[in-house]
């Protein structure tokens, strides 16, 4: 028998990553973040949803690691507001 696990709405999930509603649907679709859709609404389970954001933040840190010893470039500011990023949803998760 399965346990009953509560799916949260986008508003509810944005509520506990505190971001907007507008900002988490643009980070579903960037992040490919897990979720349902039923009848036109997104349905999330909070599990799911941490277990990508931790992959996400891992991957990071090695796009991190390769990108030392370059010189900077367009593409290196746009990994750097990845890892601004990154660094808020491992504070979210309290991986920090």
């Amino acid at each position: 028998m399965q346990d009953f696990v509560k799916k949260l709405t986008v508003n509810e999930m944005a509520e506990l990553l505190r971001r907007s509603p507008k900002q988490f649907r643009v980070d579903v679709k960037k992040y490919n973040i897990p979720h349902i859709k039923i009848g036109g609404r997104k349905l999330f389970d909070y599990q799911e949803v941490e277990n990508s954001l931790k992959v996400y933040a891992s991957e990071s840190n090695l796009f991190a690691a390769n990108a030392q010893n370059k010189k900077p470039s367009k593409k290196d500011t746009k990994d750097e507001n990845k890892n601004d990023k990154k660094a808020y949803y491992e504070g979210l998760l309290g991986l920090r």
